[in-house]
Order: C-alpha cells, then structure tokens, then sequence
C-alpha cells in the first residue's frame, strides 16, 4: 500500500502533522487520475478517530486548495465524489482530460457499484433476519449475538473475558442473560 500525495503538501507550514496524515489518508484511495469516493468514517476508521476530527481536517485541507468536492456524496452510504489537487496549475476539466476517463464514467461507474453493494447489503439483511429467527432461547449463540444481547452489561475487560469463556462453552442466549443479570 501506498500514498501520493502533492509535493507542496511537504514544504506547507500551515499543515499540522495530523493535516499532513488526513491528506496521506486521503490520497490512498485515491485513481491514478486523483478522483475518490472515500468517506469520512472510511478515513476515520484507517486513522482511529473520530468522524468529526477527519471533516474538520478535510475542511482545512479543502479550504488550503488541496482537494476539491466534485460532486455530493450520500450520507451513510458514500463520501462525495473528490479531486486532489496534485498540480495547482490544472483545473477540473484539464485534469479529466489529461487523465482519458470522464467524471461522468466514474460516476457511473460508482452508481452500478452502489447497486450492487446495496443488493449485496440486503441479501445479508434477509440471511441475517433468517438466521436470527432460527436461533431460539436453547440454541448456543456466537460472540456477536451475545455481546449484542448483554452489551448493557459489559462494562470491563473481566465482563468480555466472562462473556467470552461463557459462549466458549456453549451457553444459550436465555442462560447468558441470566448470568450478566442475576
């Protein structure tokens, strides 16, 4: 894995060490041609923060004239439609035409993705409702449904390390709430 970013970002003294990691965090998913979709909560995962620390290091980046929004995202689905600015010296329509692919291709492109990702998403909410309807009070659950049924009570890491060798073993969803409650 790796970053390009723009060289000026280098010699900048209005860019923190944490502006300079949100631009390097960024420009990884960048094309080649410098478009991306990336979110914010993409970025926020990759950086272990918060959401709202990676918008305000975007807003930053975005006003020093690092990136530029081409185009809104959906909220909760995809980030906008992003450039990177690697040469000042180009605007939107050199870039595109420099680069052989047109925005509109990547927009198209990223519409049949969202498709596809969203009947991927719905089919594993089908599996899930199906499977979740199967589990009944005396069947052993995984880790997940468990700390799901009692995460009000895990408060520790003795409570995870409880809840852990108690699903190990083999324990019902009705028997491990009784175990967190009583």
């Amino acid at each position: 894995m790796f970053s390009v970013i723009p060289l000026r970002a280098m010699h900048d003294k209005r860019l923190t060490r944490g502006d300079l990691i949100h631009l390097i965090a960024l420009c990884s998913y960048c094309s080649p041609n410098g478009f991306t979709f990336v979110a914010h909560s993409t970025i926020a995962k990759l950086r272990g923060c918060s959401n709202a620390n990676v918008s305000r290091g975007l807003k930053k980046l975005e006003r020093l004239g690092y990136f530029e929004q081409v185009r809104k995202g959906y909220t909760s689905m995809r980030g906008s439609l992003k450039r990177v600015i690697y040469d000042e010296s180009l605007d939107l329509t050199e870039q595109e035409a420099r680069s052989n692919i047109s925005i509109e291709s990547l927009i198209d492109k990223d519409q049949e993705n969202m498709a596809r990702a969203k009947k991927v998403y719905e089919s594993k909410v089908v599996n899930k409702a199906t499977s979740n309807n199967q589990v009944d009070s005396n069947t052993a659950i995984n880790f997940d449904d468990g700390l799901l049924a009692v995460s009000h009570c895990v408060k520790t890491d003795a409570d995870l390390l409880k809840l852990e060798t108690l699903i190990t073993n083999g324990i019902t969803k009705d028997e491990l709430i009784k175990a967190f409650n009583g």
